[in-house]
């Protein structure tokens, strides 16, 4: 019911984004954008067509690792990025080219942000922040919108060198 558009009786909406900020329909759209993001990412949750695809069963290198030091994960761990600049990289088949929106659960018990750069087929669109999300075992969701092309494509999440990234758990993709 969540990961396709378009949402509305009239078929108006392209994205749940567009639907919480449609002022006729309730007071969404008053929300902080951090409350749109987590009411976003509570509805992609709603709809388990699209299962999440585990960050450990991703390609990692350059020194990112699995782990499973703290609790709260799905599957059967995270990756954790050291001091480094590791990567792990996904294969997202999409079935038409288009805007869809990339969920990425993650924790960060540090005191600052943790970036990592987001590559869409092995160009840089987005250079994320990952804001603390309390401890190790606290999970938050960082949303983005992204294009993707029609058939396979490959998301990779990018350390930055000499800092630490968050613990990735999971990334969906939504249209």
């Amino acid at each position: 019911m969540w990961n396709t558009a378009p949402y509305l009786h009239d078929g108006s909406a392209n994205t749940l984004y567009d639907v919480i900020n449609n002022s006729a329909h309730g007071n969404a759209s008053s929300l902080s954008q951090s409350d749109k993001d987590k009411l976003v990412a509570f509805l992609l949750q709603l709809d388990d067509s699209d299962a999440p695809l585990e960050a450990e069963s991703a390609t990692l290198s350059g020194g990112a690792v699995t782990a499973s030091n703290h609790g709260g994960y799905s599957g059967t761990g995270f990756v954790d990025y050291p001091s480094s600049a590791g990567e792990a990289s996904f294969t997202v088949n999409a079935d038409s080219a288009g805007t869809y929106v990339l969920a990425i659960r993650y924790a960060n018990g540090g005191g600052t942000s943790r970036p990592l750069n987001l590559e869409v087929n092995g160009t840089q669109v987005s250079a994320l922040a990952f804001a603390p999300s309390g401890d190790w075992a606290s999970w938050n969701v960082e949303l983005v919108e992204i294009t993707l092309n029609s058939g396979t494509n490959t998301l990779s999440l990018v350390g930055l060198t000499g800092a630490g990234g968050p613990n990735v758990d999971a990334i969906t993709v939504r249209q």
